[in-house]
């Protein structure tokens, strides 16, 4: 399946094997997308407090209970 930046369906294939699905996106229509705007406005200097501390999926999930 194939979707455009809005989330719309612009091609996809519903039989269970090696298909391959080809659709055209229009890059006129990503200036507006949710994703491209939250990007545009992003700023990471505000978000650097909550960096850097983060701790591997892995061990944190299966880590044994004390």
């Amino acid at each position: 399946m194939i979707l455009d930046a809005y989330g719309d369906i612009l091609a996809e294939n519903w039989k269970a094997g090696d298909d391959m699905v080809i659709a055209n996106l229009e890059a006129k229509h990503r200036d507006m997308s949710t994703g491209h705007q939250w990007i545009k406005t992003h700023r990471p200097e505000l978000h650097e407090a909550l960096t850097g501390n983060e701790e591997d999926v892995k061990k944190v999930r299966f880590a044994k209970k004390p």
